[in-house]
């Protein structure tokens, strides 16, 4: 089923997310009360593997299996998401840090040029940084 269906909407899924730039993902898996789980004497592997070998890219671990006890409120069974969740929103975070301060560096090197104008480049300097003050704000409520 995995292979003749899920792989194929998840592909589909996945292009779509890496069209736009910038982007962080992660396949989750959930199962009930461990089912789903590898077999010892079981041939092929459980759907997890078949999703971390087809979608896994690079160094980063991108697909994971929350097992779901009895109860939803189990804080443990969602433990590696949440901290993959994190994860992606730091990385996310750095890369539009890293962009945001490529731009202002480039801004700066133009100063001496005919028509630079001085207003322009402030706006495009602060407004990350009040967007940054808002978030944290928001955030602290």
């Amino acid at each position: 089923m995995y292979r003749a269906t899920l792989r194929h909407q998840i592909r589909e899924w996945l292009d779509t997310i890496t069209a736009r730039h910038h982007q962080e993902w992660l396949v989750v898996h959930v199962t009930h009360n461990g089912r789903g789980a590898a077999k010892f004497y079981q041939r092929k592997g459980t759907v997890v593997d078949k999703i971390k070998a087809d979608f896994n890219v690079g160094k980063r671990d991108r697909c994971i299996q929350v097992v779901q006890g009895a109860s939803a409120d189990d804080p443990t069974a969602w433990a590696e998401f949440l901290t993959k969740v994190k994860e992606g929103v730091v990385a996310t975070f750095d890369t539009n840090v890293g962009l945001y301060e490529e731009n202002v560096r480039k801004a700066d090197s133009q100063r001496q040029l005919e028509g630079w104008q001085f207003l322009p480049f402030f706006r495009q300097k602060v407004r990350p940084s009040f967007s940054l003050l808002v978030v944290v704000l928001e955030l602290q409520d």
